[in-house]
């Protein structure tokens, strides 16, 4: 059966009628033509085409033609399209248990990930924050040693929060004064927060002639991760506000004494020895100073 011929030939819609219309009896090409408007050459050109494609029989006695379905050729058409849809759906059905499969691994992974939400109210202008957040010199007066920012949008985010401990990441978003989006992760580390891995947001809200800061720190891959970065950004938006409101926070401790960094990051419920002996995450927990407040998603 030529399938491309036969399909061409159903393709029109009064052949389709002569088929249904012959599909059980047996009729004269006469006949045929008084149930169509066409005329009769163009039924007999339809006739013809469809003799072609096999899909009708011819019966002559002597100078009349008689014209039946061929039940042979529907049937193979039928095979060839139950074949080539069950073939389709076949693989439909294997893509869509795979994508199945990839979404029950992504949807696992994505109820292990966990936001960090901290507020703090500052009695500065919002212009005055943002200038802290994005200006490098600024920036390591209340976190970190050094910093590097090449602040545009895909620019390079840099801060070496401890010695030789460096938080990196790419800026996403800067609208200022309002906000603020990077991504984060820890350039040396055990690789449970890798370069890339989550991003952290600053928006900053003018209420009242204060600025109500508000920062999102997403994806933290799990509690003990996020409890660690709650307590370390409460720790360090508590040296911001200081140093928004005039009051300089001085050296930050965790920098001069690594024990009492350790000490501030562990959970309540972590006796001393069960600390490592090298941090890889930044400050942060649940409970912060009296003007902030915080919560692990």
């Amino acid at each position: 059966m030529d399938v491309d011929a036969v399909l061409k030939a159903l393709g029109e819609p009064n052949r389709r009628r002569i088929l249904a219309l012959i599909r059980d009896d047996e009729f004269p090409a006469g006949s045929i033509a008084r149930h169509f408007r066409v005329t009769r050459p163009a039924v007999s050109q339809h006739l013809a085409v469809l003799k072609q494609a096999g899909l009708v029989a011819e019966r002559r006695d002597g100078t009349r033609r008689y014209y039946r379905a061929e039940p042979q050729a529907l049937a193979g058409l039928r095979t060839f399209l139950d074949d080539f849809w069950t073939g389709r759906l076949d693989g439909l059905k294997r893509e869509a248990e795979a994508r199945e499969a990839e979404g029950q691994k992504d949807r696992g992974a994505i109820r292990e990930r966990i936001s960090v939400q901290r507020e703090i109210a500052i009695a500065a202008k919002p212009e005055t924050v943002w200038d802290l957040l994005v200006k490098a010199d600024e920036a390591t007066r209340w976190m970190g040693r050094t910093a590097s920012f090449d602040l545009r949008v895909g620019g390079r985010y840099q801060v070496e929060v401890l010695p030789g401990l460096f938080a990196v990441g790419e800026f996403l978003e800067i609208d200022p004064p309002r906000r603020l989006v990077h991504t984060w992760g820890w350039e040396r580390s055990d690789g449970a927060v890798p370069p890339g891995s989550t991003i952290v947001v600053f928006e900053l809200l003018d209420h009242d002639g204060e600025t109500r800061l508000r920062l999102s720190h997403r994806d933290l891959p799990g509690l003990d991760t996020a409890g660690s970065h709650s307590r370390g950004w409460a720790h360090y938006l508590a040296r911001l506000a200081d140093l928004a409101t005039g009051r300089a926070p001085g050296p930050d401790p965790w920098i001069t004494d690594p024990a009492r960094m350790r000490d501030e990051l562990r959970p309540a419920s972590v006796p001393p020895q069960g600390l490592p002996n090298e941090t890889h995450g930044p400050p942060n927990e649940t409970q912060g100073p009296p003007h902030e407040k915080g919560e692990v998603e």
